[in-house]
């Protein structure tokens, strides 16, 4: 699982802080870096922040600096961050050692829609969290968005008969009709 070895990776910067210190060990990752998507999807990018076990201290809505989207590629996408505010979201968090926090780091809507259909890659994502101490660190995954576009999915239709082929049936019913009449008529003299 990829947040695994970022939990040891964050392990290993934070080993140098030492233990006298109020420190937090901790990463974040978007859960899909290569989704496909429809050419006129929004694309939410949903990410989790864990607070790892050799973290010292709970990571609070006070713990959270800043947040960077580095548009860096060639996304043909407006980001945007969630309700305006991105630190909505953290409010009343009380983040233990071990434990996860779901949230959105942002959103992505197709300029212009709809998008060509294509593999399109780029950009990059950081948080910066601060300890008790007030010391920073920031993290930002390793990994390169990549984005494959397909066609959207065409809404089911129904088939609508053209006017020749409709007058063409009312036609031939007319013609039934009419046989149908001059049968009756022919047995109403004959009997």
């Amino acid at each position: 699982m990829r947040i695994r070895k970022f939990i040891a990776a964050g392990a290993l910067l934070f080993a140098g802080l030492g233990t006298a210190q109020a420190s937090l060990s901790w990463v974040w990752d978007l859960e899909d870096w290569a989704p496909v998507v429809h050419q006129s999807d929004t694309i939410t990018l949903h990410a989790t922040l864990y607070n790892t076990t050799l973290s010292n201290e709970n990571i609070t809505a006070d713990s959270l600096v800043s947040w960077v989207f580095d548009s860096a590629g060639d996304l043909p996408y407006t980001f945007s961050y969630p309700d305006s505010d991105f630190r909505k979201q953290f409010t009343g968090l009380n983040l233990a050692p071990g434990e996860l926090f779901s949230f959105i780091f942002g959103y992505y809507t197709p300029n212009p829609a709809p998008v060509p259909i294509g593999n399109y890659s780029g950009d990059a994502f950081a948080i910066v969290l601060q300890d008790a101490a007030g010391l920073e660190s920031s993290w930002s995954p390793d990994h390169q968005y990549r984005l494959t576009v397909v066609a959207d999915e065409s809404e089911p239709t129904t088939e609508v008969p053209e006017p020749a082929s409709l007058a063409l049936v009312a036609t031939g019913l007319a013609g039934v009709w009419c046989c149908r009449r001059k049968r009756a008529s022919s047995a109403v003299m004959d009997a």
